[in-house]
């Protein structure tokens, strides 16, 4: 008999415990001008995250890179671009803040110097979801993972209703077969006032750290996104969003703490964790 994962140990399979793994996690909780309001639950949100993929998805210090209060969306962009490069198994983009709709509605992600979008310079003033596109097109990892906690997030996975393409904006890429997109909300995903952590990324945090008593023994994305759902549902919170190519929702995360341990048939001793 296999035996199921230890409560708090990476398993093997953790798509972002391999040395081929890159994670970029980039949060903007403070703005230079008086435009956009201060979001103190970002920077918080960012680093408990970082510590939880530290020691549950076992991603490690030279393979993770955190930007708090990017200056302008360039840093955005290029820190974007080198990661995608870098990666050659699995690339996890995580972005928390202010997302902006700027011109023909598309979806722009704040930096620290981003104010209200100016027709024919939001481009510089804020990172578009177009930027973004092209940023990624230059990863060849077989796996993309993107995770965007902020307003109007729900423009990346794609336009709802029963008329809307099957296709999100990202999912024009070359690597959309492996691409999982997770967003927080359609519209308003504000972090609650006075809250530790933003919406869905404080669930998730919640989720590796106490696991999910109704899911597998491994969490993948797929199990991450329905937690996530119901967990928000049930809080009254905004729904998240996905959107997954082929395959890339068992892409497993971490152990699952909750999980039950395997079963073991009467008279037989159960298999001994690997060291």
């Amino acid at each position: 008999m296999t035996p199921g994962p230890v409560p708090g140990r990476t398993p093997e399979t953790a798509a972002l415990a391999v040395p081929g793994a890159r994670v970029l996690l980039i949060g903007t909780g403070t703005h230079d001008g008086p435009d956009l309001p201060p979001v103190p639950a970002v920077p918080r949100t960012v680093a408990a995250l970082a510590d939880r993929l530290r020691t549950r998805c076992g991603v490690t210090d030279d393979r993770l890179r955190v930007l708090i209060d990017p200056p302008d969306a360039r840093t955005m962009a290029a820190a974007i671009t080198e990661e995608a490069r870098r990666a050659e198994s699995a690339l996890l983009l995580y972005y928390a803040g202010h997302g902006l709709l700027g011109p023909g509605d598309e979806l722009y992600f704040a930096a620290r110097g981003t104010g209200r979008l100016t027709p024919g310079l939001a481009a510089h003033q804020a990172l578009s979801l177009t930027s973004v596109r092209e940023a990624l097109s230059l990863c060849r990892a077989p796996s993309i993972v993107v995770m965007l906690d902020c307003c109007y997030s729900g423009r990346a996975v794609g336009p709802l209703g029963a008329d809307a393409p099957a296709r999100s904006p990202l999912h024009q890429l070359p690597a959309a077969q492996g691409m999982y997109l997770l967003a927080s909300a359609e519209q308003l995903a504000l972090a609650p006032e006075h809250a530790e952590h933003t919406a869905l990324t404080g669930e998730l945090i919640r989720l590796l750290d106490e696991g999910d008593p109704r899911g597998a023994r491994l969490l993948t994305l797929d199990g991450a996104y329905d937690y996530l759902f119901r967990s928000l549902r049930d809080r009254q919170g905004p729904l998240p969003r996905r959107q997954a190519g082929d395959g890339s929702g068992g892409l497993v995360l971490a152990a699952n703490p909750a999980a039950s341990p395997p079963v073991v048939a009467p008279g037989t001793e159960p298999p001994e964790a690997p060291d």
